[in-house]
């Protein structure tokens, strides 16, 4: 009896150790692949976007836009502009919301918007191809970001955490944009447009005021026509998931110049903005 155990024992070690040993001689399974950073997905985004070919388009500039909400006046914007018409400042009041400068002998560029300040890195084309700033967020973080183009239109930016994503049609007008916008807050939206051309530099990332762009030149051109209808979708808060929309109309002066836009807003209110040449 004794001895039929030890021999069941033995047996069980010698399967035990074969299995081991047949474990120890399979072949490993090959690694995967690393999956591609943030930035190299959005580089190769950028290189896939079909090309774009915009219409030529005659920039008016506004020297101030006043801006209502309803009955509410919200107050006037001044705008200053540079030597090749680049957006220098916005001013509002006694406060500079937005202000850029750029040296082209150094390729480099910087921009503050309400405080914060970020840095850039041109290409030769004069194109942003490298930031580095703070997040919008509290605790502030060092964000660096990296900008990819497709005929001078930004369709695409990656940072440490974020990849933003710009959909263009072939004529030039951004018909969605997902990701984050260029103050590092979260933008989901879609677009479409009349068959007026845009001469006021026309860009809005979301549903509040002020519904003008706060950025430099050098992130790129801005849409061929202008907006007629734009629908948020809400990515945090109490009305998470849910889309926002806003409808645009315009009217003109004398001389063919934008001279008032309607934003009509789904919760009911309007904003108009009276502009000033």
């Amino acid at each position: 009896m004794k001895a039929s155990f030890l021999l069941i024992a033995l047996l069980v070690a010698l399967g035990s150790f074969s299995c081991r040993q047949a474990g120890l001689e399979t072949e490993p399974e090959p690694l995967k692949p690393n999956e591609p950073t943030l930035a190299e997905q959005a580089e190769n985004y950028a290189k896939t976007h079909p090309d774009i070919a915009p219409p030529a388009v005659n920039n008016v500039q506004p020297s101030s836009v006043k801006v209502a909400i309803d009955q509410l006046f919200v107050g006037t914007y001044s705008f200053k502009y540079g030597s090749n018409n680049e957006l220098l400042h916005i001013v509002t009041g006694n406060d500079t919301i937005f202000q850029e400068r750029t040296d082209r002998a150094t390729k480099t560029a910087s921009s503050k918007v309400s405080g914060e300040i970020t840095t850039f890195q041109l290409n030769a084309e004069g194109l942003a191809q490298s930031s580095k700033g703070n997040t919008a967020s509290t605790p502030k973080r060092e964000v660096n970001t990296r900008y990819f183009y497709k005929n001078g239109f930004l369709v695409s930016m990656a940072n440490e955490t974020k990849l933003t994503k710009f959909e263009y049609n072939g004529q030039g007008n951004l018909l969605s944009w997902s990701g984050v916008n260029h103050q590092g807050l979260a933008t989901n939206a879609s677009y479409e447009y009349t068959d007026i051309p845009n001469t006021i530099r026309q860009e809005i990332t979301s549903w509040i005021t002020p519904h003008f762009s706060m950025r430099g030149d050098f992130l790129c051109k801005y849409s061929s026509r202008l907006l007629k209808k734009m629908t948020v979708n809400t990515t945090s808060g109490i009305s998470s998931g849910n889309n926002s929309v806003l409808e645009f109309t315009y009217t003109f002066d004398s001389n063919g110049r934008i001279s008032r836009m309607t934003i009509q807003r789904s919760d009911g209110t309007k904003v108009f903005y009276e502009y000033q040449y």
